[in-house]
């Protein structure tokens, strides 16, 4: 891990990157820059994913409201067009259709199909489900085209599999997933007690699998934070991905907090980190920044 200071950054615009972090320990992030998984060098950055954005203007379908409610009981009865395949992807235009793959993938269809942004999508008016939680993962293909999905926020984990999750995607396979903009979400909640991982961050909480791919994402003016009264089971949270296999490029973190709870107990887990792009993994990490604070408070260890 190597830090660098300067750069003449002000006091609200540290720049961190870096994955793992035990939380064993007291810390506030002040300078940190550049993240040494695989070959890391900034500049490429702000030619490709995290320099590309459309335009973050409201249209006819988008929802503006306080989250009441959650997307699961608003998803639309169909896509915008196509058929899954990766020369027709489903189309989504509204936040609506959104709401569709969640619900679709965790009720066990379409896991494994393609999926194209055509809009931006604001998600504001109700709370999040990740895509891939209860007994299926998400293995598919979702290319952003660079819109923007704004507003997410979630209050509480969900349960897949093993582990308790956050994020846009919850426990997710083979996936490929590009081009995709996060614009002011906010992610909190208590973890659950009991013998469940739990996993956060804001694009996908549980990646198992070598093969998957991550590039061009970019997250921004977003917060994550969670209360947890006792540290038993394995846990991670990350800004783009908390557990992480496979690979992770071109994408950045701007204006972020990610703020890893207080603990009132005993901390027994055998792994416990928190990271700037991912918490913890076996992973590749290229080409990849974070700005913003990263702060883990604990009353007792």
């Amino acid at each position: 891990m190597i830090f660098l200071g300067g750069g003449g950054y002000t006091e609200n615009e540290y720049i961190y990157i870096f994955i793992g972090i035990p939380m064993k320990r007291i810390f506030s992030v002040l300078f940190a820059l550049f993240m040494v998984l695989g070959c890391a060098t900034l500049g490429g950055v702000f030619l490709t994913g995290c320099g590309k954005q459309k335009a973050e203007t409201k249209d006819n379908n988008s929802v503006s409201a306080a989250a009441s409610g959650n997307w699961s009981s608003y998803y639309a009865s169909s896509y915008a067009g196509g058929s899954g395949t990766s020369s027709s992807p489903y189309l989504i235009s509204t936040p609506e259709q959104l709401a569709r793959v969640s619900y679709r993938v965790n009720s066990g269809y379409e896991t494994s199909s393609y999926f194209k942004l055509t809009n931006n999508i604001d998600l504001s008016a109700h709370y999040w489900t990740p895509i891939g939680v209860g007994s299926y993962k998400f293995s598919g293909n979702f290319d952003g085209q660079f819109y923007t999905i704004s507003g997410m926020t979630q209050n509480s984990f969900y349960v897949c599999s093993s582990y308790n999750v956050q994020g846009l995607f919850g426990y997710c396979s083979s996936i490929k997933l590009k081009n995709i903009t996060l614009s002011s979400a906010s992610l909190s909640g208590s973890v659950p007690l009991g013998n469940k991982w739990w996993f956060q961050a804001f694009i996908a909480a549980y990646i198992y699998s070598d093969s998957a791919n991550i590039q061009n994402v970019k997250v921004i003016n977003s917060s994550m934070n969670s209360s947890i009264s006792s540290i038993t089971q394995n846990n991670a949270i990350g800004g783009i991905c908390a557990v992480l296999h496979g690979v992770i490029e071109k994408s950045c973190l701007i204006k972020c907090n990610i703020y890893g709870g207080s603990y009132s107990t005993t901390n027994t887990a055998q792994y416990s980190s928190i990271g700037g792009i991912a918490g913890w993994g076996i992973g590749t990490i290229r080409d990849c920044f974070f700005n913003g604070h990263i702060d883990v408070y604990a009353a007792k260890f």
